[in-house]
């Protein structure tokens, strides 16, 4: 089955992706409380909110790509890629990754 291809970078995807959202808000929260923001606790929980999601769907891309991925290999319409794993890499694939951690050449 397709869908069940990219199951365990789905969860990896999520994991990543909500645990940095939840861990990062309470540490954001707790910086703004030393900040003039004090004052304005809805623009304060607004710009938190917005940051952790940011952060979250930043550390989140890899996996949903992989996962992405994977399930298109097993569908049955359109281009057929051929992937056997979630560490199987072409250049594309490590030309996004390079980006992502921002390595230099």
């Amino acid at each position: 089955m397709a869908l069940q291809k990219g199951l365990l970078s789905a969860y990896c995807y999520q994991l990543a992706m909500n645990g940095t959202r939840l861990g990062l808000f309470d540490h954001l929260k707790r910086f703004t409380l030393k900040t003039p923001l004090v004052d304005y606790p809805g623009l304060a929980n607004i710009l938190c909110g917005a940051t952790a999601g940011i952060v979250g769907a930043f550390v989140g891309s890899p996996f949903f790509l992989v996962k992405t991925r994977l399930q298109a290999a097993g569908g049955l319409v359109g281009h057929q890629h051929v992937y056997k794993g979630r560490f199987e890499l072409n250049e594309y694939h490590k030309k996004y990754i390079d980006l992502w951690i921002l390595k230099k050449k």
